[in-house]
């Protein structure tokens, strides 16, 4: 079984998650949680195998995919 790897950034200014992927050309996503984000990569992900012919519409195998999340934050000193 295949594994396409996916990476998910957080957008502080626009507060939502995006993706985007090597694995599957003309994946681009966005969403306002994370697990939203994870819904939606599992409804598109199989389209776009297929519509990109990595994958036939005949094939009932599980797709499976790696999110890697990245988001950044700051932190402050307390004040001693």
């Amino acid at each position: 079984m295949n594994e396409y790897q996916v990476k998910a950034h957080w957008d502080e200014e626009a507060k939502v998650w995006w993706s985007e992927s090597d694995d599957i050309p003309g994946l681009c996503v966005e969403a306002l949680t994370f697990e939203e984000l994870e819904n939606r990569l599992s409804e598109l992900i199989p389209d776009l195998l297929i519509l990109n012919h990595i994958i036939e519409e005949t094939d009932h195998k599980p797709i499976r995919f790696c999110v890697l999340a990245e988001k950044y934050s700051t932190a402050t000193m307390r004040a001693a």
